[in-house]
């Protein structure tokens, strides 16, 4: 790598994977500025990431400043060095780390010993055929799965890899991944409307799976119930309510009115009487325990059960669009405010807290949307925060 420095060798390299090791276990292209500041302190509720990039920029021993700046980590002499890499001549270089001038670019490590050895390096990561190129945005990473023990970042499966971009308010985290459940679609997600507090997508990465526990625990039902006769792909989906907050369990099935039967039976542990009823034009069937009523209909593949009616005629209009890909292997959405609405609600009738501290850790976002796939051995979440 740096041998070539001062050598007769190429001219300046377009971004620093080009000088990199090719053994460093992580990768970093940062735009330093407030915009990487603000996309940083908002999405700091929600990953570990930006908590990480900063870590790896305290360990380079770069100047501070805005502009951009690239970092690897090098395994050197047992340990791993963050070298920091800044396009030209920068200012203001910290006396006590070494650094040299290397093909356009200022490449600062925190020892000269650590740069000697990066020196040493003959191959590039941008010549690894297992590096892959970054996305742009405010701040992006790859990472081996040293390197993302390394950051503190969820483990890698096996000798795997992933990237991970920041942008404004989107965090993509791309990685290696085994062939896993087959994806579902997300129509079920029209059932969301600007009521609504929290929503999830039931499949194989479903924060659903975690919803309907508490939300069981929540209304006095049986959670393993709920989630064997919920059809993948369906939604759990709360509103605020008059008294309580209102629980929706929608979807598509082969026996749509067969499912609905079912989640209604779960929802009022097959008690009450059964009454048919027509609103707003949509034909409703409700399962009537007491002063509380769950309300239920189908239409074509499509059914519905609500503890409110206004849960239900969401779910039959269909209007909501979220932006979600066509198929997912899960999905969640939350309102902020409207969670922090309902919050307390769920917490007195389960006891403790975790509602509320699950919305408080959401700090700054009004607003939350996550989902992930997974194609070709590349699986992919995304974070979308505003």
């Amino acid at each position: 790598m740096l041998a070539l420095a001062g050598c007769g060798g190429p001219g300046d390299a377009g971004d620093a994977a080009q000088l990199a090791p090719a053994r460093s276990v992580a990768f970093v292209q940062l735009e330093r500025g407030p915009a990487l500041t603000r996309a940083e302190t908002l999405l700091d509720h929600v990953s570990p990431v930006p908590a990480a990039l900063r870590t790896a920029l305290a360990r380079s021993g770069a100047p501070g400043g805005t502009g951009r700046i690239e970092l690897a980590a090098v395994p050197i002499g047992g340990g791993v060095a963050w070298l920091a890499y800044l396009p030209g001549k920068p200012k203001g270089l910290p006396t006590d780390v070494a650094h040299r001038r290397v093909r356009g670019w200022t490449v600062v490590a925190p020892s000269q010993t650590d740069l000697d050895a990066a020196r040493a390096s003959k191959r590039h990561l941008a010549d690894d055929p297992r590096f892959h190129t970054l996305p742009s945005g405010l701040a992006a990473v790859f990472v081996r799965t040293a390197g993302a023990r390394l950051l503190r970042l969820p483990r890698l499966p096996g000798t795997r890899w992933a990237t991970v971009a920041l942008a404004r308010d989107r965090l993509t985290v791309r990685q290696a991944a085994p062939p896993a459940a087959a994806m579902h679609p997300t129509t079920a997600a029209a059932a969301v409307d600007d009521r609504t507090a929290v929503a999830a997508g039931a499949g194989a990465w479903s924060p659903a799976a975690g919803v309907l526990p508490a939300l069981a625990g929540a209304y006095g039902v049986d959670a393993k119930a709920l989630g064997r006769d919920l059809p993948a792909g369906s939604v759990v989906a709360l509103r605020p309510g008059t008294l309580l907050p209102e629980l929706t369990l929608a979807g598509e099935s082969p026996h749509p009115e067969t499912t609905a039967r079912k989640l209604a039976l779960v929802l009022t542990r097959g008690q009450g009487s059964v009454e048919s009823t027509v609103d707003a034009g949509v034909p409703i069937v409700a399962y009537v325990l007491g002063a509380a009523e769950v309300d239920t209909g189908s239409w074509g593949s499509r059914f519905a059960v609500s503890t409110g009616l206004s849960g239900l005629l969401a779910a039959h209009a269909a209007a909501g669009d979220l932006g979600l890909p066509a198929r997912s292997e899960g999905w969640l959405y939350v309102d902020a405010a409207r969670a922090r609405a309902v919050a307390p609600a769920i917490d007195t009738l389960a006891g403790g807290h975790r509602a509320r501290d699950a919305v408080a850790r959401l700090g700054p976002i009004a607003r939350l949307l996550a989902w992930r796939t997974r194609e070709r051995g590349v699986e992919t979440t995304v974070w979308e925060a505003s």
